[in-house]
């Protein structure tokens, strides 16, 4: 029997409930708050890196922005 449910895509309301995207989404939380924890006065070379790398994730996760804002 075929279960067509399982090749359903998710959508982003239900991938809240998924645990891997819910894992990848606290892996980024924690690197990006090591991040800036460990890199608070580096070159401005390393700040951009950090900075686009954060864009990234929070394309990808929005509730990061609510999670770690960009200015704290």
């Amino acid at each position: 029997m075929f279960n067509r449910r399982y090749w359903l895509p998710f959508k982003k309301e239900q991938a809240k409930d998924d645990p891997e995207y819910l894992k990848r989404k606290n892996r980024y939380l924690l690197v990006l708050s090591e991040l800036k924890k460990t890199y608070p006065n580096e070159t401005p070379t390393m700040q951009k890196a950090i900075e686009d790398f954060s864009k990234v994730c929070r394309r990808e996760y929005p509730e990061l922005n609510e999670e770690l804002p960009l200015n704290s």
